[in-house]
């Protein structure tokens, strides 16, 4: 079944992997594929970026994307690709990445704890049950751009620490972030602190707690004991913090990764074997 065109696209970038005959990988980057970014332009650039790597045009897609869980969006995305020149496409859900990435034909619960957050069940390799991802808007609890907002807010109140307050000010773009908010577009500079603050993450490591405490609150709404496998990045860093906290709710964390495509690409490599 080679070659393969693998990507997980996620809010703010898409990880590939092309895997040609000989079964070598290729790893690169684009833009977010999100329906939020379509447009004329978006089209327009990526039809641009296809035509210039179209050696990969050959190969079968599997493509992963935030926002395209209602099969409407996927059909919509798997559309485009066809346009573009791309004749074996499959277009699923970043929920479906995460659990195939971590579970792959085995049954369990899974987090996504990124730049958002969600909760759900793994059956049957379908998604089920769930259980936040409301977006930016409404929720993300537990994800780095809740982070950010808890602490931003705690700033604007006064209630940060004198030693909070001052590496605050002096690693975070306040400006910025006050810029954006009369603009209506917070959601990257929020989303930003949680890295800019990703030295000091013991400093802040209240906020860190509750943040997450916020989101199995949210998700779970009860002390039930849960094994759990988690994908993101936000997670990832604050592991350390994270695990033993969840421990002590009964909530055992078995296994956790940054991103998916690694594994992703050790799943279909494996099933056309």
């Amino acid at each position: 079944m080679l070659p393969l065109l693998i990507a997980d696209s996620g809010g703010t970038k898409t990880d590939w992997c092309y895997v040609d005959a000989s079964g070598s990988k290729h790893f690169f980057e684009t833009e977010s594929y999100h329906p939020i970014h379509w447009s004329t332009e978006f089209e327009q650039r990526i039809q641009h970026f296809w035509n210039e790597n179209s050696q990969y045009k050959d190969a079968q897609v599997h493509l992963f994307c935030a926002g395209c869980l209602r099969l409407e969006k996927s059909d919509q995305l798997t559309q485009l690709f066809n346009n573009l020149g791309f004749s074996d496409v499959v277009v699923k859900s970043d929920l479906h990445a995460a659990a195939l990435s971590l579970y792959g034909n085995q049954n369990g619960f899974c987090a996504i704890l990124g730049t958002g957050s969600v909760f759900f069940e793994w059956k049957n390799e379908e998604v089920n049950s769930i259980l936040g991802g409301k977006g930016h808007e409404e929720g993300d609890e537990g994800s780095g751009f809740f982070f950010g907002k808890l602490v931003f807010q705690a700033y604007q109140e006064n209630k940060l620490s004198p030693e909070q307050r001052r590496i605050f000010e002096e690693k975070v773009d306040i400006k910025q972030i006050e810029t954006s908010l009369q603009e209506k577009t917070s959601k990257t500079a929020i989303s930003q602190i949680s890295k800019q603050l990703f030295e000091y993450s013991s400093v802040f490591s209240e906020w860190h707690l509750r943040n997450i405490e916020l989101f199995f609150d949210e998700v779970l709404n009860s002390q039930t004991s849960l094994n759990l496998q988690v994908v993101g990045g936000y997670f990832t860093v604050n592991s350390a913090m994270f695990i033993p906290y969840l421990a002590e709710k009964h909530i055992q964390i078995q296994n956790f990764t940054s991103r998916p495509i690694d594994s992703l690409v050790d799943y279909f490599l494996g099933i056309n074997e």
